[in-house]
């Protein structure tokens, strides 16, 4: 595998204020990490963007949120690496990121998900529920698996409760194949932990849905050396 760390976001033209800031945090603590964005059409940013189209019949529950570039971190099979790590455009980084990036990666390594995926967790028969919005992902054994195939076999939604997209898929069918890092690589914002962490010890730091407006007032502290 390439020893350069390879950074990859997936998002809309909707995301783009958060990726700034991301990307920003980011590149502070790893500046030689090679940044490449993801989406289903192109974005004016100032890194490598490919653009991958969903072709696929995705399934959203009634007036739901999610757009179908969600499902974009189930192609990145398609992208010329054989390693990468993948970030969500809401996250910010407040340390470098080598520790993460040697770590042996079979196959997916990502982090179990708050007291919140405990129902999502029993409802798959799990002990854990993984979040993907860090996955270190082997690109070569994804692609030898014919995981992006496996990944859009339809199965039921109806039978879970919420976070039913990608994140549900992988959960599902390649839970088995999952390993599960410290909560410090994609630790979310106001949620509750079995072991809550202090922000000292946070290496990602995640802001789902609502709690959006607390990312620009965190993203100036890391930016001006205040934590």
């Amino acid at each position: 595998m390439n020893d350069k760390m390879e950074i990859v976001y997936a998002f809309d033209k909707n995301y783009l204020k958060y990726f700034n800031m991301s990307v920003d945090t980011l590149l502070k603590f790893n500046p030689n990490a090679h940044v490449t964005v993801v989406s289903t059409e192109p974005l004016d940013i100032p890194y490598d963007n490919i653009i991958i189209p969903i072709d696929e019949n995705v399934k959203h529950r009634e007036n739901d949120t999610i757009t179908d570039s969600t499902y974009l971190r189930l192609k990145l099979t398609q992208l010329p690496y054989d390693k990468i790590i993948y970030i969500d455009a809401d996250v910010l980084c407040l340390k470098p990121l080598d520790e993460l990036w040697n770590m042996e990666c079979d196959y997916i390594n990502l982090a179990e998900c708050h007291l919140g995926g405990i129902k999502n967790a029993k409802e798959h028969k799990h002990e854990k529920y993984g979040l993907a919005g860090m996955m270190v992902m082997n690109l070569k054994a994804l692609r030898e698996d014919n995981f992006t195939k496996k990944a859009f076999t339809p199965f039921d939604y109806s039978i879970y409760s919420k976070w039913f997209h990608d994140q549900t898929i992988i959960n599902h069918y390649f839970y088995d194949k999952l390993t599960f890092v410290d909560t410090k690589y994609n630790y979310c914002f106001e949620r509750r932990y079995k072991k809550p962490l202090p922000l000292k010890n946070i290496v990602l730091l995640h802001f789902p849905s609502s709690k959006k407006e607390n990312m620009a007032v965190i993203y100036k502290l890391i930016i001006n050396n205040k934590i």
